[in-house]
């Protein structure tokens, strides 16, 4: 393989670097050498060939800059605790502990979740209930369309809409019919 690379020099003009693979008795590539060849009549040649700083992986310090460790598993535990546990019921005793710990760890995050989420539901459904009686009418819902830039909508096609997630039967959206809707495409 040859790698050109031009390099320019102020005493002999432009020189080209290139690089080839030096073969062993094996044949197998080994490592590189340099060569130049002048475009100018100069016998100056280029031997500076540059080496990798390392060929080591980044320390831990970097690699914890830009990854995330890796979850401890179940096998990890064990062998920590049974370290520091006399004996195997106390080992079972605390890896119970540790395995309904993380199960309800799990569970707050989901609910967590479900409570931002449900957060921005209502605060969207409070942009389109613009009167803040709990439920959309089609004339607010016009009204939203029409200050999105959509004033093609009529009353009628509201009323459509809404008749399309109304599961009362009311004639409004109300929250739970529009929290339906927005998570479940309904």
């Amino acid at each position: 393989m040859k790698l050109s690379v031009p390099f320019f020099s102020s005493s002999s003009g432009k020189k080209e670097i290139s690089r080839e693979r030096k073969k062993s008795k094996n044949g197998k590539s080994s490592s590189f050498s340099s060569t130049a060849s002048s475009s100018s009549s100069s016998s100056d040649e280029c031997t500076n060939v540059t080496t990798p700083r390392t060929v080591l992986p980044p320390s831990a310090s970097e690699v914890t800059k830009t990854t995330k460790p890796a979850p401890v598993t179940r096998q990890d535990l064990e062998i920590a605790l049974r370290r520091v546990v006399s004996s195997e019921e106390e080992l079972a005793e605390m890896l119970a502990d540790a395995a309904g710990s993380a199960i309800l760890l799990e569970e707050i995050a989901v609910e967590a979740q479900q409570a931002a989420d449900e957060g921005e539901l209502k605060e969207t459904f409070a942009v389109f209930d613009a009167d803040g009686d709990g439920r959309i009418s089609a004339e607010e819902l016009m009204a939203v369309l029409a200050s999105l830039g959509d004033d093609r909508c009529s009353v009628e096609d509201c009323r459509r809409m809404i008749g399309g997630v109304d599961v009362d039967g009311d004639g409004f959206v109300c929250f739970n019919e529009f929290s339906r809707m927005m998570t479940q495409g309904v």
